[in-house]
């Protein structure tokens, strides 16, 4: 299936008016200039919403910008607001039947039921350069902070595993980042926990936004953007515009209908889509390491 001509010639302007300043190599321009084919799943004239080929979790979509970008900094500083606006509302559409399907089902303490993450930089271990919203849903997601680990943080965690149950080790990595929390406000007076981890880490942040029955569309996004301005990320644009830093930025939605945001970065992260991503494939996962 080919994107629509309207999407396709929209997509071409932009490549025009940003010349050499965006490379269109990569094979999300190539769709959204209908150069090749992929499976639709949603469109609108802001955004594309196409299945992942990698799907690791029941539902598994990736969500792209009719505007040419980067990464979610060079999105946010040059798209036009009518397309900033249509690229939220095709996320947040994709979220709401993911939370309709699964919120209803049993869910592990530390996991979510929908959830959207975005990488930042060459550190986040983005493959595509082309701005690229994850959004999945599962019964059984693991918790926000697996995906946030650096791969240093990650292979302690795997030694933890050959003497441990996950049980046991998911809470005392939970217990190593309580001990370094603290409490800021941002601008609006949001509370934010600061999970500082040294080099290992460079930085991580969470909080609480509203629920998502409550706030319904609009809601949850605007206090994410606010969470990324408390977070530094628009502000580091010219720590990662010299190559120095990269993040990644989730967005959870869980079967009660709270939301919450994480962000970490100045570090290698784990590769998305390759970590395990259920509580199914992170059992397999340390049991492969056992053995």
């Amino acid at each position: 299936m080919f994107v629509s001509k309207e999407v396709s010639d929209a997509h071409k302007k932009f490549l025009m008016q940003r010349g050499d300043e965006f490379d269109s190599k990569n094979p999300f321009s190539k769709i959204l200039r209908g150069e090749l084919e992929t499976e639709i799943v949603d469109e609108n004239p802001y955004a594309v919403v196409i299945k992942n080929n990698v799907p690791r979790t029941s539902t598994y979509n990736l969500v792209l910008p009719v505007y040419p970008a980067k990464d979610v900094i060079d999105f946010a500083s040059n798209a036009p607001k009518e397309y900033v606006l249509g690229y939220q509302m095709a996320i947040e559409k994709a979220v709401q039947e993911i939370y309709a399907e699964y919120h209803s089902k049993k869910s592990h303490l530390y996991s979510s039921c929908a959830r959207v993450i975005f990488n930042i930089g060459p550190y986040s271990q983005n493959s595509v350069p082309y701005l690229h919203a994850h959004v999945m849903g599962d019964k059984d997601l693991v918790g926000a902070r697996q995906l946030t680990l650096s791969q240093k943080r990650s292979d302690e965690l795997k030694a933890r595993c050959c003497d441990q149950s996950i049980d046991k080790v998911e809470e005392k990595v939970l217990l190593d980042e309580i001990e370094k929390t603290r409490e800021v406000q941002n601008r609006d007076a949001e509370k934010i926990r600061l999970l500082k981890d040294g080099q290992v880490l460079g930085w991580k942040e969470s909080s609480y936004l509203d629920k998502y029955s409550q706030r319904g569309r609009k809601g949850y996004w605007a206090d994410f953007v606010c969470f990324l301005y408390a977070c530094g990320i628009v502000g580091r644009k010219a720590e990662y515009e010299q190559g120095k830093w990269g993040g990644r930025a989730v967005i959870d939605v869980y079967s009660d209908g709270y939301i919450i945001a994480h962000a970490a970065g100045g570090c290698v992260l784990q590769k998305l889509p390759l970590i395990p991503l259920t509580r199914k494939q992170l059992a397999e996962h340390y049991q492969n390491n056992r053995s």
